[in-house]
């Protein structure tokens, strides 16, 4: 049973430590005696080991003023999941193990941890992907033009056409799903029926665009047996209520540590307009295990449940979490003030790592990584809302962008971000859509492949200002290997300025649909083509610095100068200026690494 503890002779809040010897609602019973001692400052201390909820662990109103954290040094894991057990062996080198009910539902899940470890999913094909013959040609006309010249009807959202060379004869779709790619997002959907005759597979439930959008026909078939390719590899037999698991070399599976989850928030941190939550902390913890609905996500994935969920929460902490193995978000907050989130983990996540919407929230030193793991749409940073600071995160290795903005009077400041953008298109390190006033100075990204199977626009890029982006300063950031270093849609009266773009290929810098830009005291130097795409959009430009190694330079602004800016040591990333430099002689400062 929890018990209340005496943590020195001057302890001015009464600490309560809970450890995993007593039952697996200690958790809960502890929050309920805190809550004996009203509104003052408290505190929840988890010793080290496993809880193994079978409910989310809810804040109120009433919890205001607790601090929940590990005990400092120990490791206090909450898990949403169920241990499978029972393994038996199977044909084909494959293994066998019992689904609880629990974590079985109508839907199943779509993560398996096998010691420690996310396990991959069966995947058809191996690489790379399907190509349907699904059409949609209805024009796009922009997130603020509406969307869909004619929306689509549900028909079209039901089935999608694929191509007989490509699904085996003897597969059982049954229990496949099917993640169809649009462009910026995904739809994750699970398979009623296939007609062979008319080679169409229809779902359970709608895409969240038609199939065929955008001129994209990518798909991938998951949870069937020929996608087992390499150890390591799963599928759920939702019929026979079973995992099949192909076992690692070494792996003793009799000894194996098998989880699966079944919650789809482990903590909620729930106010009201009226009454929100105030002043919690929490601190050190690990959070594991979530599932998610099987519906579309839509942009971003946003539509997932995080496995810590916040709702009109003021002036609360959250620090040095570590979140992984999550199905759908790792935080996502909605109608915060004050909050600030920091030095947190998050990682091999289902859907985006840290999504917010509030005011004055302050996102600092974070590391988010491999997130997007079920919803490739899945970003690792959102923010939305008003005067919000994202400063000293680290992202990397994400399919789609790493942090997103929207609203106004942001501040994005010594972000380091790179390898992002890996699967889907029009999107950026740093993507900004409808924000005014944003501020994006001394950031830092690199390595970031650009998508050429879009006959489009929508491509990746560095640092990218979408629909109606208006009076942002983009100031002192570095881009490097990356071939649109900067892209603007839409947007009017930004400015550029002092910034280093650095290619190993080509360099663009593209004001589709913008106006009054301005473009001052910055680098670009390319080993192939650099150019200024759609130039109209720039109203002004001032003491820039051009160079191309291969001597292509397409619409550089009157009066650029065009030469090498001689940096101190480029092969080895050091971007500061050597002597002599002709960027000293425009003014143009240094720009260094986040």
């Amino acid at each position: 049973m929890p018990r209340a503890v005496k943590r020195n002779a001057r302890a001015t809040e009464p600490v309560w430590e809970v450890s995993p010897g007593g039952p697996l609602t200690d958790l809960h019973e502890a929050l309920e005696a805190s809550r004996q001692e009203g509104r003052k400052p408290r505190r929840l201390v988890i010793r080290a080991g496993t809880y193994q909820l079978t409910r989310p662990l809810i804040l109120g109103p009433q919890d205001s003023g607790l601090t929940l954290e590990a005990k400092p040094g120990e490791e206090a894991v909450l898990s949403g999941g169920v241990r499978l057990g029972r393994w038996q062996r199977e044909s084909g080198g494959l293994w066998s193990a019992e689904v609880p009910p629990e974590a079985l539902g109508s839907e199943g899940f779509r993560l398996l941890v096998v010691n420690g470890q996310l396990r991959p999913r069966a995947r058809f094909p191996e690489g790379g992907f399907l190509q349907h013959r699904s059409n949609f040609t209805v024009r796009w006309l922009g997130t603020t033009g509406g969307g869909w010249e004619r929306k689509p009807t549900a028909k079209e959202r039901a089935s999608l056409r694929y191509d007989p060379a490509d699904i085996p004869p003897e597969m059982d779709v049954s229990g496949a799903e099917l993640t169809v790619f649009h462009s910026w997002d995904e739809s994750l959907v699970s398979v009623a029926r296939r007609d062979s005759h008319q080679a169409r597979l229809y779902f359970t439930g709608p895409t969240g665009h038609p199939p065929g959008a955008y001129n994209q026909h990518k798909y991938v078939i998951w949870n069937v047996r020929e996608g087992l390719t390499h150890p390591g590899q799963w599928y759920l037999d939702r019929s026979l209520g079973r995992v099949f698991y192909w076992p690692q070399p070494g792996e003793a599976m009799r000894a194996t540590e098998a989880w699966v989850p079944v919650l789809q928030t482990l903590i909620r941190l729930e106010g009201t307009e009226e009454h929100a939550v105030r002043e919690i902390t929490l601190r050190g913890l690990k959070l594991t295990l979530t599932t998610t609905p099987l519906v579309p996500g839509g942009f971003g994935a946003y539509a997932f449940p995080g496995a810590l969920a916040l709702s009109y929460a003021r002036d609360c902490r959250l620090e040095n979490l570590e979140i992984l193995h999550v199905g759908g978000q790792g935080i996502k907050a909605d109608h915060a003030v004050g909050l600030t989130v920091s030095g947190c983990e998050l990682h091999d996540l289902g859907a985006c790592g840290l999504r917010v919407q509030g005011e004055r929230v302050r996102l600092l030193d974070n590391r988010l990584y491999r997130v997007g793991r079920v919803y490739p749409s899945g970003i690792a940073l959102s923010c939305s809302g008003q005067s919000c600071a994202i400063k000293g995160n680290y992202i990397h290795h994400t399919p789609y962008s790493g942090i997103a903005v929207n609203g106004d009077d942001h501040r994005l400041e010594g972000n380091h971000i790179h390898h992002v953008m890996r699967e889907l298109c029009d999107g950026g390190a740093i993507y900004l859509g409808g924000s005014r006033r944003a501020l994006l100075r001394g950031n830092y990204a690199h390595d970031i492949r650009d998508l050429r199977e879009l006959e489009m626009y929508a491509h990746a890029a560095s640092y990218y200002l979408d629909e109606q982006c208006e009076d942002c300063l983009v100031e002192r950031n570095l881009s490097v290997r990356v071939e649109r270093a900067y892209q603007s849609h839409m947007a009017r009266r930004n400015t550029l300025r002092n910034n280093v773009f650095l290619s190993d290929t080509d360099l663009i810098l593209r004001f589709l649909v913008s106006t009054e830009h301005r473009l001052e005291q910055s680098v670009l130097r390319a080993a192939g083509l650099v150019r200024i795409a759609e130039p109209q959009g720039l109203a002004a430009a001032s003491d820039n610095l051009f160079f191309s190694e291969s001597g292509e330079i397409v619409n550089a602004p009157q009066g650029t100068v065009i030469a090498e800016p001689s940096f101190v040591d480029l092969e080895r990333g050091d971007y500061r200026f050597a002597p002599g430099s002709p960027a000293r002689k425009l003014g143009i400062k240094p720009v260094m690494k986040a």
